[in-house]
C-alpha cells in the first residue's frame, strides 16, 4: 500500500516535497514488542539521505511508517526492514524447536 503522508505529525526525517515522497505502512502482530526492541537499535534514516522510517508500538502492532525518494529506495527500505524480521523469525522458531 503506497500513500501520501497527510499531517505534519507525520513526518519523518527527510526534508522532502510531500509530492516526491512515497510512503509506505507496515503493521506487524506477532512479536511486535521484541522486533521494537530490535528496530530500536537501527539506523531509521538512510545515509544518501532518500528513505527514512519511524516505529511506534500501537494497539494494533508495531507500525513501520515509511518515507522514500524514489522507488528504488522505498524497496531498499522495505527490504531492509523484512529481513531483520525474517532473521527475528528463524530466531524464534530455532527456539521453539530446541
Amino acid at each position: 500500500m503506497v500513500q501520501k503522508l497527510s499531517s505534519k505529525k507525520d513526518q519523518h526525517p527527510l526534508k522532502l516535497k510531500r509530492s516526491d515522497n512515497l510512503t509506505a505502512k507496515i503493521i506487524i502482530i506477532n512479536g511486535a514488542k521484541d522486533l521494537e526492541k530490535l528496530f530500536s537499535l537501527e539506523d531509521k534514516e538512510f545515509p544518501n539521505k532518500r528513505a527514512s522510517y519511524k516505529t511506534k508500538l500501537t494497539k494494533k502492532g508495531l507500525e513501520f511508517d515509511i518515507v522514500a525518494t524514489d522507488s528504488v529506495a522505498l524497496r531498499s527500505v522495505l527490504n531492509t526492514i523484512t529481513k531483520i524480521i525474517t532473521v527475528y523469525e528463524k530466531t524464534v522458531k530455532a527456539i521453539e524447536n530446541e
